[in-house]
This record gives C-alpha cells, sequence and structure tokens, in this order.
C-alpha cells in the first residue's frame, strides 16, 4: 500500500519526539518530511491538471498557474515561500499543509543531536496522549487546533494542533504538534521543563 503525506509526517513527528541521537536519524527524519511534502504537492499537481486537462496548449495555461506547477515541480520544504502560499490560496487551495511542512522540516533541521539512549515514552507523556485522543473523541472531531495544556503542565503556555490519523495498517492515533510559547516543541523537552519548575516551587 501507498504511503500517505501523513504516514510519512506520523514518522517524522515520532522521531521528532524522541529526539536525535544521530546526524542519520535526523537526516532520516527530515526524508520523511520531504516525502509527505512530495504527497502535498502531487495533490495539488493532480488538481491543476485535472482542471485544466481541456487546454491543448500549455501556452494557454493561466500564467500564475504555470509558475506555481513549475515551482512546485522540484520544490523542497525549505524553498516554500509566502509567494507560493498566496498563489496557492489564490487558485483556491489550502495552503496550510505547505506552511506546516516547511515550518516543520525548518525544526528538525536545528534541533540538537543528543548522544544518550532513546527511553520509553514516561508516564506523563502516555497521560498527555491520552488526555488529547479523550479530547477528539469528546468533541468528535478528527482535528483540534490550539488545544490549551497548560493547567496539565505546570501552566506553562502549551497548546497542540492534533489531528486524529490512520495507518497504512489501519491503526488509529492523535498526531501531535506541542508548542510552547508559540514555538514547536518536543512534548519530552515541555514536560522536563514543567517537572523542574515545580521541584524548585517545592524547594521554595
Amino acid at each position: 500500500m501507498a504511503r500517505t503525506a501523513s504516514d510519512y509526517i506520523a514518522r517524522a513527528l515520532e522521531m521528532f519526539e524522541a529526539g536525535f541521537t544521530t546526524k542519520s536519524a535526523q537526516k532520516d527524519a527530515l526524508d520523511n518530511v520531504s516525502r509527505a511534502f512530495d504527497r502535498v504537492k502531487e495533490d495539488v499537481q493532480n488538481a491543476l491538471c485535472e482542471r485544466y486537462f481541456w487546454v491543448m496548449e500549455y501556452k494557454d495555461v493561466p500564467l500564475e498557474v504555470r509558475l506555481l506547477s513549475d515551482d512546485l515541480c522540484c520544490m523542497y520544504p525549505h524553498q516554500f515561500r509566502d509567494r507560493h502560499a498566496d498563489a496557492l490560496v489564490a487558485l483556491g487551495f489550502d495552503a496550510k499543509p505547505f506552511v506546516e511542512l516547511a515550518d516543520f522540516r525548518n525544526t528538525i533541521k536545528s534541533a540538537e543531536i543528543i548522544k544518550v539512549a532513546v527511553k520509553e515514552p514516561c508516564a506523563k507523556t502516555i497521560e498527555i496522549q491520552k488526555f488529547i485522543g479523550d479530547e477528539l473523541a469528546r468533541l468528535k472531531k478528527c482535528y483540534v487546533e490550539g488545544l490549551d495544556l497548560s493547567e496539565r503542565l505546570g501552566h506553562l503556555p502549551v497548546t497542540a494542533n492534533s489531528h486524529w490519523v490512520v495507518n497504512q495498517y489501519g491503526h488509529g492515533f492523535p498526531r501531535t504538534f506541542y508548542f510552547l510559547n508559540g514555538k514547536l516543541t518536543r512534548l519530552s523537552i515541555i514536560i522536563c521543563i514543567a517537572e523542574e519548575l515545580e521541584r524548585r516551587k517545592e524547594v521554595a
């Protein structure tokens, strides 16, 4: 079964949350983001082809469509710019998946390589993931944006964007991006900060 953009994003996010112990692991995560980006590009390009299939000559296709299609053809996430987002929106497409993948790629690229053994998810991680899954079920939604997690993480300004996805094996789970002060951050780091603040409070 061919993998979807969601499959690649889920894998990259899993690796990002676990932390990178080698450059190779970081590169694998970047490759997954690039593959997800390719799938999103293909969806737009296929839609454009269907929309203009009746045009006999390429030169007769609207200039803005040709420019966007040509740009997307060999584009990587780090090459995506505001003008591409504007062009997508002008043609009736959602630019958000492109923007999120470009930002995700930059975050992975700048992540620190920490050469330590990868640990199993801690109890707090499992608690937060369960809470998000329960919230999606309660709201009867497959997507939630800006979910406030501050009360569960030491009153830090933490929010989450979560999307319920089904992988290639038919297993469903929430795919979540965590933000501290609006910046994409690994949940494990947020938990460490919250625990350290709590420890200092107890000492004081």
